[in-house]
């Protein structure tokens, strides 16, 4: 079976049919990422079926049941959780083009606040401004190709770690998010996984994971009023 989101036709009449390089997989790989989606499989209800996504991002207040990864104090789950923030990844994305018949040129700019955030902040650094690659919007309209390129390059935090064997409870899949908890403020919060990695042995369980984020979360340093919850 399928499970399948919209995407815009191409741009140009010429860009309707792509020739096959490699895998079928590769190609809409491929074709997925110019649109900034994913193309992947995951296993089905039944054993011998399987379900092939072309998805967008998934809704970053989606609760996919799984359980919390917490860091530190009662309830620990987390054997290690490692995050970098790669300052300058993330931009607004500018191009234009130019019209043969008429003289005419359009030229787009990246809206940042049409990108589903997974924090309250955008991530630290300054803010850039990039020039769209040559040969991007081909296949896509103008529009589209600059606000792909921003949502590609806003996921300037990522992180990597391992769960408890026999501890964590639940079995992690790409292209969805899990709460992380007990990291500092500005880490804790919806996390989207890119990549899991299960090994399986005779006495344990074990999943290694990559996830990425695209803003941080408030922190105690956030100029909104603390109101306590409660006297004592």
């Amino acid at each position: 079976s399928t499970d399948i989101d919209s995407a815009p036709a191409a741009n140009n009449p010429a860009f309707d049919t792509t020739v096959l390089r490699g895998t079928y997989m590769e190609s809409l790989q491929i074709l997925a990422r110019r649109q900034h989606m994913h193309a992947y499989v995951t296993s089905g209800d039944s054993p011998g079926q399987s379900v092939g996504h072309f998805k967008i991002d998934p809704d970053p207040q989606r609760d996919y049941g799984l359980t919390p990864m917490v860091l530190l104090g009662t309830g620990t789950n987390i054997f290690s959780f490692h995050s970098t923030t790669t300052v300058g990844l993330t931009a607004t994305f500018q191009s234009g083009q130019v019209s043969l018949n008429d003289r005419s040129t359009n030229t787009e700019t990246s809206d940042q606040s049409e990108i589903a955030m997974d924090g309250t902040n955008p991530p630290p650094g300054p803010s850039i401004q990039r020039l769209l690659r040559p040969g991007q919007t081909d296949a896509l309209s103008l529009a589209r190709s600059v606000q792909a390129a921003a949502e590609r390059a806003a996921y300037a935090l990522s992180a990597e770690g391992e769960v408890m064997k026999g501890v964590y409870g639940s079995v992690l899949q790409p292209y969805q998010y899990v709460q992380v908890l007990g990291a500092n403020g500005t880490v804790s919060g919806n996390w989207l996984i890119r990549q899991v990695r299960h090994s399986i042995t005779r006495n344990s369980y074990g999943q290694n994971f990559k996830v990425v984020r695209n803003a941080e979360s408030a922190g105690t340093n956030s100029p909104l009023p603390q109101v306590p919850s409660g006297a004592f």
